[in-house]
């Protein structure tokens, strides 16, 4: 059986927000995969069906997430599921905005609801987990619980649904694939939705070869094309240099840090 836990804060008053995007996400899975959240066990909303003739279950706990482990401890525990078979999706102030990294195995890396769960699973880390950047207040540490709590601008925001996105591509590809697999194909995936490998997220190229396109290519690819463009620009008496291309908008993520009991109240350093 697989159990896939989104961390977040439960109820309107932080729907939304930064420290959700684990709920977000699992959330997504859901709708993808047709399922409801009609259940409730171990003070955890529950959607489950089957996926490759295996049971599965989506699950978002209901304890605030400082508190996250008592849950996922429970269903562990009643379901019997082995720590492979878990894996945890959740924010990371320490990764850029919009970056989605996925991990076999760890430490908390100061992200309170993963530092519940290892609590409550006896110390163990060799569980894999999806993290999702949600960037860093200007002004410092001392603003990272309002940060958290708070909801993005529209412009972060439409960042923060397309790495939500990707998250739910990387879970259903570890599902499907096993982690490594989803490791190699989404860790450093671009904001456009491109895999490191060079495939979109349909599994196309980037360069329309069906799937095997490489950096590489799209390096020589992209230097033909600024050379084309300056040969062009030349021949038509321009002296202007063509400006920089590619440059992906800054990143916003959710990590380090995690809020008390009570959401509003104070939270622990990253």
């Amino acid at each position: 059986m697989k159990l896939i836990v989104g961390l977040g804060n439960p109820g309107m008053r932080y729907a939304g927000t930064r420290h959700n995007v684990g709920f977000d996400t699992v959330d997504l899975l859901a709708r993808r995969l047709g399922w409801s959240w009609t259940g409730k066990r171990s003070r955890a909303l529950l959607a489950e069906g089957v996926l490759n003739g295996e049971k599965a279950i989506l699950a978002k706990p209901q304890t605030y997430m400082n508190d996250s482990g008592l849950a996922v401890g429970e269903l562990v525990r009643f379901y019997k599921v082995d720590l492979a078979s878990l894996l945890v999706v959740c924010d990371d102030l320490d990764l850029p905005l919009g970056k989605v990294r996925m991990r076999a195995r760890g430490a908390s890396g100061g992200q309170h609801g993963l530092e519940s769960i290892i609590q409550h699973l006896g110390g163990a880390t060799g569980f894999p987990r999806v993290k999702i950047g949600i960037g860093r207040p200007e002004r410092g540490r001392d603003q990272n619980i309002d940060f958290l709590l708070s909801r993005p601008t529209l412009d972060d925001r439409i960042e923060l649904d397309r790495a939500c996105e990707r998250a739910a591509d990387a879970v259903l590809s570890a599902l499907n694939e096993g982690t490594e697999s989803a490791m190699n194909r989404f860790n450093g995936t671009a904001r456009d939705g491109t895999a490191r490998d060079g495939t979109a997220r349909d599994g196309t190229a980037r360069d329309g070869s069906g799937g095997n396109g490489t950096g590489e290519r799209r390096a020589d690819d992209g230097k033909r094309a600024r050379a084309q463009t300056a040969s062009v620009r030349a021949r038509a008496g321009r002296n202007d240099a063509p400006g920089p291309s590619g440059a992906a908008p800054a990143a916003s993520g959710t990590g380090g840090i995690l809020e008390s009991r009570d959401p509003a109240g104070s939270a622990g350093s990253a």
